[in-house]
């Protein structure tokens, strides 16, 4: 084997093995920022859906005072069921990879949505001067499609809850496993060059001693030791 192709096979194989390395490397940062995504996404998940039950609680203050004062006009606002809305298909799409989250929203909508027919209903018995049954027997309790809600976002702030600490966790382990690839491509490599360098200089090296041990035989007239074995530069150097 020539020189030039030896030469090409030590620096070959090293660089395949380095390539698999940054391809490990490469594996773990790409885990290491889905871990990271999934994380910031558990926590924005999270905010989102603290603030939920704020505009309906608001909504049934309302309600209570519309019904005390008999003004329909404190009743079914639109910018409380705008802002729910808003919230409410937000939370939707984040967890739209979820069922079950999903699931929990879904409640959350037709329970909220089921309180503002009620009380649509509760402002058209106000102006139309009718006795309200639900007022007279509801007393200080939050109505019973609020509580389902905050029932509901309980069980749903729970599971993200729990989920952001797998998520945080995994996060974490990828991110030691990503230092723990990059230490090992840093000192793979290094290991491998070196290997590589004191593999051919050892080889190279016995055969030009050969060689030369060969030149001051036949510069002292003594017999020549058995021509060096292989076709490189080297070897038709010695048998000339």
């Amino acid at each position: 084997m020539k020189l030039f192709t030896k030469g090409l096979l030590l620096i070959a194989i090293p660089s395949v093995i380095e390539l698999a390395l940054l391809a490990a490397v490469f594996n773990t940062q790409e885990a290491a920022s889905v871990a990271a995504r999934s994380a910031q996404s558990s926590k924005q998940i999270l905010w989102q859906a603290s603030s939920l039950v704020d505009p309906l609680l608001r909504e049934s203050a309302r309600v209570r005072t519309g019904i005390v004062l008999g003004d329909p006009s404190f009743i079914d606002r639109h910018a409380v069921w705008t802002e729910f809305a808003d919230r409410i298909a937000l939370l939707s799409r984040m967890v739209a990879d979820n069922p079950a989250q999903l699931a929990r929203v879904d409640h959350m909508r037709a329970a909220a949505y089921a309180w503002r027919a009620q009380a649509a209903d509760v402002a058209d018995a106000l102006r139309a001067g009718r006795s309200i049954a639900w007022a007279r027997t509801a007393g200080a309790a939050m109505p019973p499609e609020i509580e389902t809600v905050r029932d509901e976002l309980k069980e749903f702030i729970d599971e993200e809850t729990r989920l952001d600490a797998l998520r945080s966790a995994s996060s974490s382990m990828t991110r030691v496993r990503q230092q723990a690839a990059l230490i090992v491509a840093v000192v793979g490599s290094m290991l491998i060059w070196a290997v590589t360098a004191i593999v051919f200089a050892r080889n190279v090296g016995v055969r030009l001693a050969a060689l030369r041990d060969n030149a001051e035989r036949l510069g002292n007239g003594v017999r020549l030791a058995p021509a060096l074995s292989g076709n490189d530069e080297i070897a038709a150097l010695d048998a000339v």
